[in-house]
């Protein structure tokens, strides 16, 4: 079940009702709601339609057209692919599709804080 447990905090429920997900809202906000668009982005809005939080700005295990996956060289913020832990546990495992910026941009998978495999350094 897809619920808001307080204002802004949207939750994802099991059947035993048990909270295996939620977003991380950031403060009070009155009348949220939820809306999955035809982009596949899932977003939090309050009543003056401003966007709160968008799935899209934290992938999961998959990318889809318009998702934003690297690095904010403004803010330093990470985007980067998860593995879940397991088919029914969408919660972050070990393994990590990252991007490291030193020098020119690479792309890493990463097992934890072990390189798997890394694609080299892209320069365009």
């Amino acid at each position: 079940m897809l619920n808001f447990k307080r204002q802004g905090l949207l939750t994802l429920q099991n059947g035993s009702s048990r909270v295996i997900w939620s977003s991380n809202a950031t403060g009070r906000v009155q009348n949220p709601t939820a809306q999955l668009l035809d982009s596949g982005n899932l977003v939090v809005r309050d009543a003056t339609a401003n966007y709160l939080r968008q799935s899209f700005e934290y992938p999961g295990d998959i990318a889809l057209p318009g998702m934003k996956v690297g690095i904010d060289l403004k803010t330093g913020f990470h985007r980067s692919l998860w593995s879940w832990k397991s088919r029914n546990d969408p919660s972050r495992d070990e393994f990590t599709c990252t991007f490291h910026p030193r020098g020119f941009l690479q792309i890493f998978i990463m097992n934890g804080s072990f390189e798997r495999y890394r694609a080299g350094p892209q320069n365009g």
